[in-house]
């Protein structure tokens, strides 16, 4: 290394003095592109995504926000609800599931439906009857579901799938899961 930086010296001490300053001046200006290049120009396109992540980030955080007081109307809603389930004591869910499937839907199209209940929290639990339906029309399963909006009984649709059949692509195989919460 020692030996380049003489020869270099060596070089240099041989130019004249006006072709010293020229070199002196190129060796300036390439320093000058290569701190540009390597330094400056990377800091800035560093800082430039890290605002547009800070951003996305702040949208994130505002949606988090937003997400946060929608499940808390949604539980204060869900207490009241859970309330009126309480006041009626004669309310089955399963006698309500099947008067709403029966004025909406054959009896032949009525699979199965199957009642259980599970704890959520202490003192609260959850009864749900999944109903199972092969060959209906979409628009007896949009009457079962506007029968359980509209009854306002504290029902809700826990669960909703939908099947096309592969004979028939007007009719479709349905489970639906339909729930509420009482006292355990």
């Amino acid at each position: 290394m020692n030996q380049l930086l003489e020869q270099v010296s060596a070089l240099f001490a041989r130019l004249s003095r006006r072709e010293q300053r020229l070199v002196s001046l190129l060796g300036i200006c390439l320093a000058f592109v290569a701190l540009v290049g390597l330094v400056v120009y990377p800091l800035i396109d560093s800082h430039t995504r890290m605002d547009r992540g800070l951003g996305k980030l702040r949208s994130d955080i505002r949606a988090m926000h937003q997400a946060g007081s929608d499940i808390r109307d949604l539980q204060a809603r869900l207490g009241h609800t859970s309330g009126r389930a309480h006041a009626d004591v004669d309310f089955s869910l399963f006698s309500f599931v099947d008067r709403v499937t029966a004025s909406a839907v054959d009896k032949e199209s009525i699979e199965s439906m199957n009642p259980s209940r599970r704890q959520l929290k202490p003192g609260v639990e959850e009864m749900s009857v999944e109903l199972r339906l092969s060959r209906v029309p979409l628009s007896a399963v949009v009457t079962v579901l506007k029968s359980v909006e509209e009854s306002g009984k504290p029902v809700y649709i826990k669960q909703l799938q939908l099947k096309r059949r592969y004979d028939d692509k007007s009719r479709f195989d349905v489970v639906m899961v339909a729930a509420t919460m009482a006292d355990a």
